[in-house]
């Protein structure tokens, strides 16, 4: 980025999420660099890299986390809330918005679906495995499609389509990596509200947490067959600008300290099991042991993922962190403000649940219902009370829904 945005960058990502500084310096400098935006519906140009971020992140995304407290109608409180906006960035604005598969030639198209299956099922039976260990039993087990995101964010050629709730991770991922040939000279981003990506298939997965790449990328993914890919084009808003360098990602935490963070760091045990299922994929059907579970003929030379061993030991000290971290993603998901505190968007907590039956199935049976009607829970609220307020908020849309 040019020296305008690295100036800026500590303000821009201090808190990943949440709008709340109002009144901050930063916050004219960012409504300046997006008023230089030009363009309308469905397509926007910046002058640089560092206008388009401002201008996604100060009319999409931090809008997008603030509600709106109305009258009270019939004895229940009227909240606006806004839907949440969903991001992909793009090295090069002239690639065709499609997934890895899509790209391929239909002679490697099949080759490379058996490798990216194979790699989902070991990937699941594996997570699978790892829930059942010692300490974990009582606590919910990964969805299928938890193999399969992990096969798409760890380099597997699958039908799925990344996308991002965080502005500055679809930047980071619009600026071309340093060693691109030919480098791109104009970069974009494409965006589309989370209601409209639900009618076109999105899936919304909640992998383990050790399966890294979709917490830090607050990664989700669209699953779009070829007859829909023309439609979602057409759904999709895209915001254009000259190509930047790529910046150092920097994620401020909880102790407000800032961290610079790897946005795509590395699996030993997942990429030789990438190497495996790409070299299985490439057998006849005669050389393939069809016998063997293939769980069994991964992990027999390989080893099982080292999280195994870490519950094995850890146990149910271990499992605090886990769902912290799995509620965590929730939060960027469904969280907004609201006067005096935080509210969960019902309809986004109703499609995590549809994706994510076997932890919200848990989360209903673990955590005892809150009071009828719309909670507000005041900032800083603990495990506990966060656990509680989801729960109620899905009752909530469930009762509405029935």
């Amino acid at each position: 980025m040019d020296k305008q945005a690295k100036g800026l960058q500590a303000d821009m990502t201090s808190d990943d999420g949440g709008f709340t500084r109002e009144g901050h310096p930063f916050l004219d400098k960012i409504q300046g660099l997006a008023a230089q935006v030009t363009g309308a519906q469905p397509l926007w140009e910046a002058p640089s890299a560092t206008h388009a971020l401002a201008w996604l992140q100060f009319h999409l995304e931090w809008q997008g986390t603030i509600g709106l407290l109305g009258d009270v109608i019939n004895g229940k409180r009227r909240v606006e809330l806004p839907p949440m906006v969903l991001f992909r960035g793009q090295a090069e604005a002239g690639w065709a918005v499609q997934s890895g598969l899509q790209r391929l030639l239909p002679a490697e198209r099949k080759r490379a679906r058996l490798a990216s299956s194979l790699f989902a099922q070991v990937a699941y039976e594996m997570f699978r495995e790892i829930y059942r260990s010692d300490g974990m039993q009582d606590y919910p087990r990964p969805s299928r499609r938890a193999g399969s995101a992990a096969a798409q964010h760890y380099g597997m050629r699958t039908n799925l389509l990344d996308f991002t709730t965080n502005a500055l991770v679809a930047m980071w991922f619009a600026c071309p990596a340093p060693n691109m040939k030919p480098a791109p000279s104009q970069s974009a981003i494409d965006w589309i509200d989370l209601k409209t990506a639900k009618e076109l298939g999105l899936r919304i997965v909640l992998p383990p947490v050790f399966v890294d790449r979709p917490y830090l990328q607050r990664g989700v993914f669209l699953e779009v067959p070829r007859s829909k890919l023309a439609q979602l084009r057409g759904r999709l808003n895209r915001i254009v600008f000259p190509s930047a360098q790529r910046f150092e990602f920097v994620r401020v935490f909880g102790d407000g300290l800032p961290r610079q963070l790897d946005l795509l760091p590395a699996d030993d045990w997942l990429e030789k099991l990438k190497v495996w299922a790409t070299q299985e994929s490439a057998k006849s059907p005669a050389e393939r042991d069809a016998g063997m579970p293939a769980l069994f003929q991964f992990t027999v030379p390989h080893g099982c993922h080292p999280a195994m061993h870490r519950t094995g030991m850890e146990g149910l000290l271990g499992l605090g962190d886990t769902i912290e971290v799995m509620l965590d993603f929730v939060d960027r998901m469904a969280l907004r403000t609201v006067k005096g505190g935080l509210i969960y968007h019902p309809d986004t907590v109703g499609m995590l649940a549809n994706d994510n039956p076997e932890f919200f199935s848990w989360l209903l049976r673990g955590v005892a219902p809150d009071e009828s009607g719309i909670t507000v829970m005041p900032h800083n609220a603990d495990l506990k009370l966060k656990l509680r307020k989801l729960a109620a908020t899905l009752r909530h849309h469930r009762m509405a829904k029935a």
